[in-house]
């Protein structure tokens, strides 16, 4: 019964925040269509510049307190009165040393108007350090209800409705950067309202040694991470010029947008329930590895059909000025494929405590990601794409070895999860090229183009998932049904079971 309870609240976790990506996608996507074609792409590429030090100095401010109060056993209220009270100070002196900083980053890039945009960004910091520990609690009942309210509200309200007002009001890159400002703000009131804040100002040594040292290996993992995932923005930015980086920054967007949403979806709550079994190896195995099978089911022929459809989604979207961006996003999408397990792996690691061994791999792939971005930056942005699906790989395979160990399981049947996901995108990719195939040269749109293709790729996956033999899918397209089927209308419902239990026969 405990199984079925710890699964069960599993999925409805991943089901509120999977809505609660859903929004944000819509509201994301949505708005950067309307402001892309009102904002040239030198705009967006001030944003990158700015955001590579603001994102890094979020994550030192937190010092990993979030996933301190989730992954602990045992939590009371003076650990989290602690853990309010060092995000609180971390976060103060880093908003303090951007603002500093900011004339010194914008003469490094030979750009001015980077010094008042990371200064007015700086602020939002203190705001996010604030509600650290109250989402981190938010997690840890796995109450991702509310996260939906909370985040949903943030995107419609102060993201979507401050950018497209102020870009339509012609503010520019201000519009971008006042609406960043209004989604941090917004979302941090919101969550004291569901979990109030509370600090100590006499914090007890043990405790503040307790949380360090898991949230300190957490954060400094992050750090780096995060100097990985940006160092080749900054490259472009320093080596090419800002048309350049905007034009890579939206091809990376597109493809860091679902990769980004899965993580959301899925990172804090799998972290989440790691944790509540992480002492049982079997268990934690098992449902690791469910994860990873429908996930890939789920996400692999997404971005294969965004490899395939790569022209016509850029020019489709952002209109043809942004055609160069073409080949980037096209390479970045093999990073898509190989990130996305990524991403799944690192809770796992992190739930048993080994968050001092990721940091390691991590400093490592920033190392080897840094020298490949400077060997590839005199090609063009397309290089620097091919740089970063190398490291990538190679982060891949190194994490993947440490979550296999830590498992007590093979490689071989770690690979064998993914092969349903992997056999779907084919598919998808051959329908889609065949489309092209058939097509391209005939529809002067590429909006319609754009639209027949969403459509080929939607058809192609509804085809596969239902129709590939049950021996390649390996029971997950069966097991998703069973789990979902009670959401579908009473029709679909009765012939969704049948399908079940047919797989299962």
């Amino acid at each position: 019964m405990a199984a079925d309870t710890h699964t069960q609240r599993t999925i409805q976790g991943a089901n509120w925040n999977m809505m609660r990506v859903i929004v944000q996608t819509v509201v994301s996507l949505g708005v950067t269509i309307v402001v892309a074609r009102i904002l040239p792409p030198e705009d967006f590429g001030l944003l990158a510049t700015a955001m590579i030090f603001i994102g890094l100095a979020e994550i030192i401010s937190t010092m990993g307190m979030g996933a301190a109060v989730v992954q602990r056993k045992n939590l009371d209220e003076e650990a989290i009165r602690t853990a309010n009270t060092l995000s609180v100070l971390i976060g103060v002196g880093l908003m303090v040393s951007l603002i500093l900083i900011a004339y010194p980053v914008a003469a490094f890039f030979n750009d001015e108007r980077i010094e008042p945009i990371l200064q007015l960004l700086s602020v939002s910091l203190f705001v996010s350090a604030l509600s650290t520990v109250s989402r981190g609690l938010i997690v840890r009942r796995m109450d991702f209800r509310r996260l939906f309210w909370i985040d949903s509200a943030g995107h419609v309200i102060g993201y979507a409705g401050v950018v497209i007002t102020m870009a339509v009001m012609d503010y520019g890159v201000w519009s971008l950067v006042m609406g960043t400002i209004a989604t941090t703000v917004l979302g941090s009131i919101l969550s004291f309202v569901y979990e109030p804040f509370r600090m100590s100002f006499h914090p007890e040594k043990s405790r503040l040694k307790e949380l360090l040292s898991f949230g300190g290996g957490v954060s400094v993992s992050g750090i780096v991470g995060y100097f990985a995932r940006n160092v080749d923005f900054f490259i472009i930015g320093k080596f090419l010029d800002q048309m350049l980086l905007g034009l890579y920054s939206r091809a990376y967007h597109l493809v860091n947008l679902p990769l980004a949403k899965i993580a959301s979806t899925l990172t804090n709550v799998m972290f989440s329930s790691y944790s509540e079994v992480q002492d049982d190896p079997e268990r934690l195995r098992r449902v690791y590895f469910r994860v990873v099978s429908v996930t890939a089911l789920m996400a692999f022929p997404v971005f294969v059909g965004m490899l395939v459809s790569g022209k016509y989604i850029i020019t489709g979207m952002y209109g043809d000025n942004w055609i160069d961006a073409v080949p980037a996003f096209q390479v970045l999408c093999l990073m898509g494929l190989i990130r996305l397990v990524l991403i799944l792996t690192g809770p796992v690691i992190q739930a048993m405590g080994q968050v001092h061994a990721e940091m390691r791999r991590q400093i490592v792939f920033f190392v080897v990601l840094t020298l490949a971005c400077l060997v590839a930056v005199p090609e063009g942005i397309a290089a620097v794409g091919f740089a970063v699906v190398g490291a990538t790989l190679w982060l891949y395979l190194a994490n993947a070895g440490l979550a296999i160990k830590l498992l007590q399981t093979s490689w071989g049947a770690f690979f064998k999860v993914q092969i349903p996901g992997y056999l779907l995108a084919g598919f998808v990719g051959l329908v889609d090229g065949l489309v092209l195939y058939l097509l391209e040269g005939r529809i002067a749109s590429a909006e319609i183009m754009l639209i027949i293709l969403m459509m080929s790729s939607g058809l192609a996956y509804l085809i596969g998932f239902f129709g590939l033999p049950a021996s390649w899918m390996g029971g997950v397209p069966e097991w998703v049904l069973e789990k979902y089927s009670h959401r579908l209308p009473a029709v679909l419902r009765q012939w969704a079971q049948k399908r079940a239990c047919a797989g299962v026969e």
